[in-house]
């Protein structure tokens, strides 16, 4: 009796260690950026665009100038292809679209589809927001993007998925693993811009690759990716023709 409750007790503690690991790993940078956050001094966004601004200011300035707007853009857009491994960035105002930057993706991981369960190491694909700008991220600087979204999720949930995963974003460095690594230099003005503008007027867009290139998109032997994929088609041809 004594040798099985020991080895009850033993199970037990594995039991824990094991479901203690899932939970650190699941929030792997959330725990890194806040060890990190007691080392180094911590900024602020506000900080972050002061040290930015005489360097990403003109370039701002030069962007609103292609896009011939006087004061403030409506909205931006940021459209990642991830076959391509490019971003581009574009302005909005009065309903009248322009692209104003393109940025090449330095870092990525995973394949065409979208991203299905934690630690698949897919890269997300379809519509989201910008959730936080984190100026003290591990990866420089970072936007935290809204995946899973609530369509990710019902598509989860359909499929009995319990783990989609999270943590996504675009960040600085020149490595990732199921995020957007851009680089320090271009991160700097994506960052300092949607700081400037406003993260609540900024859509990300992430494809596959380029629909626009392409009158037929590639069919996925899972309808909904299908359908996801569709959608993608017309809001990046609707976009190209404005």
């Amino acid at each position: 009796m004594l040798i099985s409750a020991k080895k009850n007790v033993i199970l037990l503690i594995l039991i824990v260690i094991f479901a203690l690991s899932i939970v650190i790993y699941s929030n792997r940078i959330a725990i890194l950026s806040i060890i990190m956050s007691n080392i180094k001094e911590q900024r602020t966004v506000s900080q972050v665009q002061a040290s930015l601004l005489d360097k990403v200011e003109p370039i701002y300035e030069g962007f609103l100038s292609a896009a011939e707007i006087s004061d403030q853009p409506d909205s931006i857009i940021l459209l990642a292809f991830k076959k391509e491994k490019v971003l581009e960035m574009w302005f909005s105002k009065s309903e009248r679209f322009v692209k104003v930057a393109t940025y090449p993706i330095l870092g990525a991981s995973g394949t065409s589809g979208p991203k299905l369960q934690e630690g698949d190491k897919q890269i997300p694909e379809g519509f989201y927001v910008i959730e936080g700008l984190n100026p003290n991220s591990l990866f420089y600087l970072s936007l935290r993007l809204n995946y899973p979204n609530t369509f990710d999720l019902k598509m989860a949930d359909v499929e009995g998925r319990a783990n989609p995963g999270s943590d996504i974003y675009i960040h600085g460095k020149e490595s990732s693993v199921g995020c957007l690594a851009m680089g320090d230099e271009a991160i700097e003005e994506i960052f300092y811009i949607i700081a400037k503008v406003g993260k609540e007027k900024v859509k990300v867009v992430i494809s596959p690759y380029d629909l626009r290139l392409k009158k037929d998109f590639e069919l996925h032997e899972i309808p909904w990716i299908t359908k996801l994929y569709q959608d993608l088609n017309i809001y990046l041809t609707n976009l190209k023709s404005r």
